[in-house]
């Protein structure tokens, strides 16, 4: 019986935690866009390094939280950025962007916890 409330509480602790991740996925993805969009403008090393590091964050942690298709399209996107470098924005990376502006957690076949 112990071994039952231990696991209900762990899968409420987990199912908390993804859709807080869930409820923040927007907001990353329109500081990636934002980012990208500034970067296209004009092409830099900090908005470059920023960009990575974020795509590379949602790289790491969307499909622990159950969202496999963003993480999916983050490494997509990260492997991109790194094999391309800073000085050009191509179409294939300005395709994923344009992938996560329509990207919706709700419809991710994540987990469910």
């Amino acid at each position: 019986m112990n071994a039952s409330i231990n696991m209900n509480s762990f899968q409420s602790k987990i199912a908390a935690l993804r859709e807080r991740y869930a409820e923040q996925t927007s907001e990353k993805i329109d500081f990636i866009v934002s980012t990208w969009s500034r970067y296209c403008e004009t092409p830099n090393r900090d908005d470059f390094e920023v960009l990575l590091m974020e795509v590379h964050r949602i790289s790491g942690t969307a499909k622990t939280y159950g969202f496999p298709r963003l993480g999916e399209m983050a490494c997509d996107l990260e492997k991109l950025l790194i094999d391309e470098g800073v000085a050009n924005p191509s179409a294939k990376a300005l395709s994923i962007i344009d992938q996560l502006k329509d990207y919706s957690a709700d419809e991710d076949e994540g987990f469910e916890a």
